[in-house]
């Protein structure tokens, strides 16, 4: 269903900081085109009470704190707010709103610790890996992308209590997956790293995987996609959420979704 819905328009609405274009769910499953809309996900999808592991697979850590913690009492009051009013918080100053696309996992971590148990970094090392100020970094162990396969295989899809990275019996929580596109492309080279099998492999992982994830955030990230205009980079991460939906199986209602849309 359509949390928010794809406007016809969309393949010229960039996304940035702070600008959410659409964000659509299929139970546990969502995607958006703006990162920052992750934690109203995980917010919607996961219990305060219960504790879970975390994977970030992105091209970025996603991990700076340009927030105060008074700017997020809103959402310690009502962690049910509305996505419009969770996309469009102002912090304290008035000037900025407090959710960008890099550092909502860092205010996830302050509003539900427990949801950031074995925390696994996928990621190419772009971006600033621990937070600015007044929060503790988490505890991550970081890996390179080419590895993405081998760690859903071997932290979420088949777990082994003693493997190198679980504490105690964290190998039996529940994961929070946090996937961004960008991961499979370069930097600004425009360039495709990741071959459309690959992907087709890592969406095929994700699915045998589903029983152990509590939720699954997908985001396109267009401005972070290969392509010389928005347009361009628009189309290829519908094309590589294409690819995925040739196994996961979620994604084939959100093109019907979109084909409503058109």
């Amino acid at each position: 269903m359509w949390i928010k819905n794809l406007p016809p328009d969309y393949i010229n609405m960039p996304s940035h900081c702070y600008h959410d274009v659409f964000l659509w769910q299929s139970d546990k499953v969502f995607v958006m085109d703006n990162h920052k809309s992750a934690l109203w996900c995980w917010l919607q999808a996961c219990n305060p009470q219960k504790s879970y592991n975390f994977m970030h697979i992105d091209r970025h850590y996603d991990m700076q704190d340009y927030f105060l913690d008074e700017d997020l009492l809103p959402v310690k009051e009502n962690s049910h707010l509305s996505f419009e009013d969770y996309s469009e918080l102002k912090r304290k100053d008035g000037k900025f709103q407090v959710f960008r696309w890099d550092n909502y996992i860092i205010a996830g971590r302050e509003l539900h610790k427990r949801w950031f148990h074995t925390n696994i970094c996928i990621s190419h090392k772009q971006g600033s890996w621990h937070p600015g100020w007044g929060h503790k970094p988490l505890s991550i162990r970081e890996e390179e992308p080419i590895n993405m396969s081998w760690c859903i295989q071997q932290y979420i899809y088949k777990p082994e209590k003693d493997f190198d990275g679980f504490d105690g019996n964290d190998y039996k929580l529940p994961w929070i997956v946090n996937l961004d596109l960008d991961v499979f492309f370069t930097g600004y080279s425009k360039i495709q790293l990741f071959s459309d099998e690959y992907i087709r492999y890592i969406a095929e992982l994700l699915q045998k995987s589903m029983k152990r994830i509590a939720v699954l955030t997908i985001a396109i990230s267009p401005e972070c996609l290969g392509g010389n205009d928005l347009q361009e980079q628009w189309g290829n991460g519908f094309r590589v959420l294409r690819i995925m939906s040739e196994k996961l199986e979620c994604l084939e209602s959100f093109f019907r979704s979109v084909n409503d849309c058109d």
